[in-house]
Protein backbone atom coordinates (compact mmCIF):
# COMPACT_ATOMS: atom_id res chain seq x y z
CA UNK A 1 0.00 0.00 0.00
CA UNK A 2 1.37 3.41 -0.99
CA UNK A 3 1.42 6.27 1.47
CA UNK A 4 -0.50 9.45 0.67
CA UNK A 5 2.68 11.29 -0.34
CA UNK A 6 3.86 8.43 -2.60
CA UNK A 7 0.35 8.07 -4.00
CA UNK A 8 0.13 11.75 -4.97
CA UNK A 9 3.62 11.63 -6.50
CA UNK A 10 2.60 8.57 -8.52
CA UNK A 11 -0.53 10.34 -9.82
CA UNK A 12 1.47 13.48 -10.66
CA UNK A 13 3.92 11.37 -12.67
CA UNK A 14 0.97 9.74 -14.43
CA UNK A 15 -0.44 13.19 -15.14
CA UNK A 16 2.83 14.39 -16.67
CA UNK A 17 3.10 11.26 -18.79
CA UNK A 18 -0.56 11.62 -19.82
CA UNK A 19 0.02 15.25 -20.81
CA UNK A 20 3.05 14.21 -22.87
CA UNK A 21 1.06 11.58 -24.78
CA UNK A 22 -1.85 13.99 -25.19
CA UNK A 23 0.56 16.57 -26.67
CA UNK A 24 1.82 13.98 -29.13
CA UNK A 25 -1.77 13.12 -30.05
CA UNK A 26 -2.58 16.80 -30.40
CA UNK A 27 0.24 17.19 -32.91
CA UNK A 28 -1.47 14.55 -35.03
CA UNK A 29 -4.93 16.08 -34.55
CA UNK A 30 -4.55 19.88 -34.40
CA UNK A 31 -8.25 20.45 -33.64
CA UNK A 32 -7.65 19.24 -30.06
CA UNK A 33 -7.04 22.02 -27.50
CA UNK A 34 -3.46 22.27 -26.19
CA UNK A 35 -4.66 22.14 -22.54
CA UNK A 36 -2.60 25.15 -21.49
CA UNK A 37 -5.70 26.67 -19.93
CA UNK A 38 -6.37 23.49 -17.97
CA UNK A 39 -2.80 23.65 -16.67
CA UNK A 40 -3.32 27.28 -15.68
CA UNK A 41 -6.45 26.43 -13.71
CA UNK A 42 -4.58 23.53 -12.09
CA UNK A 43 -1.79 25.94 -11.13
CA UNK A 44 -4.30 28.49 -9.80
CA UNK A 45 -5.76 25.82 -7.52
CA UNK A 46 -2.48 24.19 -6.40
CA UNK A 47 0.06 27.05 -6.60
CA UNK A 48 0.93 26.77 -2.93
CA UNK A 49 1.84 23.05 -3.15
CA UNK A 50 5.36 22.22 -4.33
CA UNK A 51 4.94 18.92 -6.20
CA UNK A 52 1.82 19.84 -8.20
CA UNK A 53 3.40 23.18 -9.19
CA UNK A 54 6.63 21.47 -10.18
CA UNK A 55 4.79 18.90 -12.29
CA UNK A 56 2.73 21.62 -13.98
CA UNK A 57 5.89 23.59 -14.82
CA UNK A 58 7.40 20.35 -16.16
CA UNK A 59 4.41 19.99 -18.48
CA UNK A 60 4.83 23.60 -19.64
CA UNK A 61 8.54 23.11 -20.37
CA UNK A 62 7.71 19.91 -22.23
CA UNK A 63 5.07 21.70 -24.28
CA UNK A 64 7.43 24.54 -25.16
CA UNK A 65 10.31 22.25 -26.08
CA UNK A 66 8.07 20.03 -28.24
CA UNK A 67 6.90 23.08 -30.20
CA UNK A 68 10.34 24.73 -30.34
CA UNK A 69 9.27 27.77 -28.33
CA UNK A 70 11.40 29.75 -25.90
CA UNK A 71 11.56 27.79 -22.66
CA UNK A 72 10.08 29.41 -19.59
CA UNK A 73 7.79 31.95 -21.25
CA UNK A 74 4.63 30.05 -20.33
CA UNK A 75 5.84 29.47 -16.78
CA UNK A 76 6.64 33.17 -16.42
CA UNK A 77 3.25 34.08 -17.89
CA UNK A 78 1.51 31.77 -15.41
CA UNK A 79 3.39 33.23 -12.46
CA UNK A 80 2.85 36.86 -13.40
CA UNK A 81 -0.74 36.52 -14.59
CA UNK A 82 -1.73 34.53 -11.51
CA UNK A 83 -0.21 37.08 -9.13
CA UNK A 84 -1.45 40.21 -10.89
CA UNK A 85 -4.73 39.41 -12.63
CA UNK A 86 -6.18 36.17 -11.29
CA UNK A 87 -5.75 36.74 -7.55
CA UNK A 88 -6.95 40.35 -7.72
CA UNK A 89 -10.01 39.48 -9.79
CA UNK A 90 -10.97 36.78 -7.28
CA UNK A 91 -11.59 39.60 -4.81
CA UNK A 92 -14.10 41.23 -7.15
CA UNK A 93 -15.83 38.39 -9.00
CA UNK A 94 -17.34 34.99 -8.29
CA UNK A 95 -15.11 32.01 -9.13
CA UNK A 96 -17.55 30.56 -11.68
CA UNK A 97 -17.40 28.98 -15.11
CA UNK A 98 -17.38 32.25 -17.08
CA UNK A 99 -14.71 33.68 -14.78
CA UNK A 100 -12.43 30.72 -15.45
CA UNK A 101 -13.21 30.73 -19.17
CA UNK A 102 -12.26 34.40 -19.39
CA UNK A 103 -8.95 33.81 -17.64
CA UNK A 104 -8.12 30.80 -19.83
CA UNK A 105 -8.87 32.90 -22.91
CA UNK A 106 -6.67 35.73 -21.63
CA UNK A 107 -3.77 33.36 -20.89
CA UNK A 108 -3.97 32.02 -24.45
CA UNK A 109 -4.27 35.51 -25.86
CA UNK A 110 -1.30 36.86 -23.94
CA UNK A 111 0.87 33.90 -24.91
CA UNK A 112 -0.01 33.83 -28.60
CA UNK A 113 0.02 37.61 -29.05
CA UNK A 114 3.44 37.68 -27.38
CA UNK A 115 2.12 39.96 -24.65
CA UNK A 116 0.14 42.21 -27.06
CA UNK A 117 3.01 42.73 -29.53
CA UNK A 118 1.30 40.80 -32.36
CA UNK A 119 -2.33 41.16 -33.37
CA UNK A 120 -4.33 37.97 -33.84
CA UNK A 121 -6.89 37.35 -36.58
CA UNK A 122 -10.56 36.78 -35.83
CA UNK A 123 -10.23 33.13 -36.88
CA UNK A 124 -7.50 32.54 -34.29
CA UNK A 125 -9.50 34.41 -31.65
CA UNK A 126 -12.46 32.14 -32.41
CA UNK A 127 -10.29 29.06 -31.89
CA UNK A 128 -8.97 30.54 -28.64
CA UNK A 129 -12.52 31.12 -27.40
CA UNK A 130 -13.48 27.56 -28.34
CA UNK A 131 -10.40 26.13 -26.62
CA UNK A 132 -11.14 28.24 -23.52
CA UNK A 133 -14.72 26.92 -23.36
CA UNK A 134 -13.64 23.29 -23.84
CA UNK A 135 -10.84 23.46 -21.28
CA UNK A 136 -12.97 25.29 -18.72
CA UNK A 137 -15.66 22.63 -19.12
CA UNK A 138 -13.06 19.90 -18.66
CA UNK A 139 -11.79 21.71 -15.58
CA UNK A 140 -15.31 21.86 -14.20
CA UNK A 141 -15.63 18.10 -14.70
CA UNK A 142 -12.28 17.60 -12.98
CA UNK A 143 -13.37 19.71 -10.01
CA UNK A 144 -16.67 17.86 -9.70
CA UNK A 145 -14.92 14.47 -9.81
CA UNK A 146 -12.33 15.44 -7.22
CA UNK A 147 -14.93 16.38 -4.59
Amino acid sequence: MLSLKQDSFFFLCLGILGFYFYSLLRDLMPFLPPMIGFLFLFYAKKYDHFLPSLSMFGCLFWFESMHLKTLGVLALLFLIYHQIAYKNSLKLFNDGFLFKTLHVFLVYYLYLSRFFSVSLSLKILGFLALFALIESALWGLYEKSSL
